[in-house]
C-alpha cells in the first residue's frame, strides 16, 4: 500500500477523533493542514493488517495536533504529526452526513468492542 494512502488513513482517523471531541451543538470540521515529521520505514504488502493509532496532543477552538502511527505485525510502519484547522460547521451542518459519520463511528466501536471481548 502506498505510504500516502496510509498517511491519508491516519489523517481520517485523527480527524474523526477530533470531530468527536466537540459537542453536537459546537460541531467542528477538522481540515488537515500540516503533515510533519513523517517517516515511512517499509512498505505494507497485500495481506498485511495495518494497525493505526492516533493520539490527541492539543486541541483548541481553532485547531488540533495529533501524533499518529501505523504498524504491521508489531513493527512500526510509519509515524507522523498531523495538524488540523477547525472550521465551525454549525452553519453548514448536514444531517445526512452526520448520520453517515455516526454510522461509521458505530461500526468502528462495534469492531473495537469485539476485540476487547476476545482478549
Amino acid at each position: 500500500m502506498p505510504g500516502v494512502l496510509i498517511i491519508e488513513s491516519l489523517a481520517q482517523l485523527a480527524g474523526l477523533m477530533i470531530e468527536m471531541s466537540f459537542e453536537e451543538s459546537r460541531y467542528k470540521k477538522a481540515i488537515l493542514s500540516i503533515v510533519d515529521k513523517t517517516k515511512i520505514k517499509f512498505m505494507a504488502r497485500p495481506g498485511d493488517q495495518i494497525l493505526m493509532n492516533a493520539e490527541l496532543e492539543s486541541i483548541s477552538e481553532a485547531g488540533a495536533v495529533c501524533s499518529a502511527s501505523a504498524s504491521v505485525d508489531g513493527k512500526l510502519l510509519t509515524e507522523t504529526r498531523l495538524t488540523f484547522a477547525l472550521m465551525d460547521a454549525g452553519a453548514v451542518y448536514d444531517k445526512f452526513l452526520e448520520d453517515e459519520r455516526l454510522a461509521l463511528i458505530d461500526t468502528l466501536m462495534r469492531d473495537f468492542s469485539r476485540k476487547d471481548q476476545n482478549s
